[in-house]
């Protein structure tokens, strides 16, 4: 490396705070010394000063020339990376994809493989919002499904899931007689309700229940919604009395 003002790059780039090279530099005002963000937000809990001068710090910034040095310093010696930033992508392209100078990562919840974080993939659970590595990384069998491939059948509805007997009996009967799959259901709920979810929304094991009981609960919505001899309930979902039968046979709770 090319040494500069008596140091080398590497040593231009590296955090006197952790020793390593910098992830994420932020420059801080007036005196410009530069230190890995977390590493700085961490200092800052504790002194209001600079760590390396210790003159008081009005604010601090995103530091790009350094940023661009270290991206530098990646493309050539990738493993001199801090370590708790690094995981496959920062090391090598993978699937036409390489970690850029400060980006952020996520751990499996599952198996703990560092991945970086990105919106444009199917890394987190649409409720709990837990990341996974399966739909990515593929290191573990199982974690993330999309909703496409667990309603690709007919569906069901299980016994008790809108603790409702009437409620659960309406639903698998107009399922049952239109033979429709969980796809057809999620696109008559489209056409006259709204529904959070996609096809394409993924959810570990535990969430699926809460988003299947929402599918169930919406496509009720719809078909009460064609029912105009039900009165409507002023408690709506509230209602304490919405598990009665006889209840639910006079009034719609949406």
């Amino acid at each position: 490396m090319k040494v500069i003002n008596g140091g080398t790059v590497e040593d231009q780039a590296t955090c006197t705070i952790c020793f390593e090279i910098m992830a994420d530099p932020v420059s801080l005002y007036p005196c410009l010394h530069v230190f890995c963000e977390e590493c700085y937000l961490d200092w800052r809990n504790r002194s209001s000063d600079c760590p390396y001068c210790r003159e008081p710090v009005r604010e601090h910034k995103k530091c790009k020339f350094m940023n661009d040095i270290i991206g530098i310093i990646a493309e050539k010696h990738p493993e001199k990376l801090k370590v708790a930033e690094k995981c496959e992508q920062c090391v090598k392209k993978v699937n036409r994809f390489r970690c850029s100078p400060g980006q952020k990562h996520e751990k499996c919840c599952k198996c703990q493989v560092l991945m970086p974080r990105r919106e444009d993939q199917a890394q987190n659970c649409e409720i709990c919002k837990a990341f996974y590595c399966n739909l990515y990384f593929n290191h573990c069998p199982t974690g993330l499904t999309a909703l496409k491939h667990l309603l690709s059948k007919e569906l069901l509805v299980p016994l008790g899931s809108l603790n409702n007997i009437y409620e659960e009996n309406l639903l698998s009967d107009s399922i049952r007689i239109q033979r429709l799959t969980g796809f057809q259901v999620i696109e008559k709920i489209k056409k006259e309700s709204y529904l959070r979810f996609t096809e394409d929304s993924v959810f570990c094991e535990s969430c699926f229940p809460e988003a299947q009981k929402e599918i169930f609960d919406k496509f009720l919505e719809v078909l009460n919604g064609n029912k105009p001899n039900l009165k409507k309930c002023s408690k709506g979902r509230r209602c304490i009395l919405q598990s009665s039968i006889v209840h639910s046979q006079i009034y719609s709770h949406y």
